[in-house]
């Protein structure tokens, strides 16, 4: 029966107009859902009863749940050997109610049969809102569609088509939602843990960049500085060419060589920003730096011949190889401090000529030994 209909009834039973028109719907609406379309003969399977009643405040339909239950319910030739009732589920103008059942089939004499399950007859109520007082109707009864289960088979043969029902049953809803809730609050909390993180990052960070840097900044890399060097020797060798060795000359290849010797010994060279126009002072080398604004840059070493020899003499680790630059570098420092200082005394052209061309040699290695990765690093090693 119509919704409409009782309704009607039901006002013209308590004194009142019909209503002009309405919207014809069921009260109550249910359906069967198994687990299984085929099953054998002691195996156990699901059966979900869902009902849909209508519940939108005005006019409520009250079923009579006390014969659905589990422990009460009987659904011979199946028997029932657990069940369960989850929560109600509500819309805005209905009430889902659901009932889940385990079955299985005892007899043996139902093989290749459609075996199907028991009429079930849901009695319900509707109640309805008059002048602010609720009224409840006659007792109604609501017919279950059949339902069939195949012992042994594919299909029953009472199936108006074959579709894969829904498998989600109430708890099982709630469980995914719980899971789903949990899943989302854990990546909400990763997401703040991961912002906080990139936040003292970024703090340490910007405090790193804004940290003072030391007096011994490094305005020219060590690479630019090697090869200023090798510049410097291949200008004095040139000159040398043309009006011999002098003073003068002998000084600047003692500046450059001060300069390498730092690097042999691994230790940091001297850099002083200087105005344009600026001359150098004995002992360093003018060099450009790599910015954008070329500044002039004065570099200098305070290696000397002794420092070597004291090196030198420490090096019982070392490769044959580093105590023999190390020994050529300090013969050489000391012939060209010695020619530069030592203004008595001749300048001994040949020895100077073979100093020259094992420093050029040694320098070689060593520019060999500060490429760009090693230089990146380097610099970043002094300016922390």
């Amino acid at each position: 029966m119509r919704l409409p209909v009782i309704v009607s009834l039901l006002l013209a039973s308590a004194g009142l107009p019909a209503p002009v028109a309405a919207i014809e719907t069921d009260p109550i609406a249910c359906w069967w859902r198994t687990s299984a379309s085929a099953v054998r003969v002691g195996q156990t399977f699901d059966v979900v009863l869902t009902c849909a009643v209508v519940d939108d405040g005005a006019i409520v339909v009250i079923p009579d749940e006390s014969g659905l239950d589990p422990t009460a319910m009987q659904m011979p030739p199946f028997e029932i050997v657990g069940g369960k009732h989850p929560a109600d589920r509500r819309t805005a103008d209905r009430r889902f109610l659901q009932y889940g059942y385990t079955l299985r089939l005892i007899a043996d004499d139902s093989f290749g049969k459609d075996i199907a399950l028991p009429d079930l007859q849901i009695h319900y109520q509707i109640q309805t809102s008059v002048n602010g007082e609720a009224v409840k109707g006659r007792s109604l009864t609501y017919l279950m569609p059949k339902q069939s289960v195949r012992v042994l088979g594919l299909v029953p043969s009472d199936a108006p088509d074959i579709r894969d029902a829904g498998r989600s049953t109430f708890d099982e809803i709630d469980a995914r939602t719980y899971r789903a809730d949990l899943l989302f609050v854990s990546a909400a909390v990763l997401v703040i843990v991961g912002v906080v993180i990139a936040l003292v990052a970024a703090v340490r960070l910007i405090r790193y960049s804004r940290r003072a840097r030391p007096a011994a900044r490094h305005f020219v890399s060590d690479r630019r500085i090697l090869r200023g060097v090798a510049s410097e020797l291949s200008a004095v060798h040139r000159e040398r060419e043309e009006s011999g060795w002098t003073e003068a000359l002998a000084g600047r290849v003692a500046t450059a060589l001060r300069i390498a010797g730092a690097y042999a010994l691994a230790r940091p060279v001297s850099q002083t920003v200087t105005a344009n126009g600026a001359d150098a002072q004995d002992g360093q080398l003018i060099l450009r730096s790599g910015r954008a604004r070329r500044a002039r840059v004065l570099v200098s070493s305070s290696v000397t011949a002794e420092a070597l020899t004291n090196t030198l003499a420490g090096t019982n680790g070392s490769s044959p190889r580093q105590r023999e630059d190390i020994d050529q570098l300090k013969v050489a420092l000391s012939r060209f401090t010695a020619s530069r200082y030592n203004r008595t005394a001749d300048i001994d052209g040949d020895a100077l000529d073979e100093s020259l061309e094992s420093a050029t040699q040694l320098l070689r290695r060593l520019a060999a030994g500060h490429g760009w990765l090693k230089s990146f690093i380097g610099s970043r090693r002094w300016a922390s």
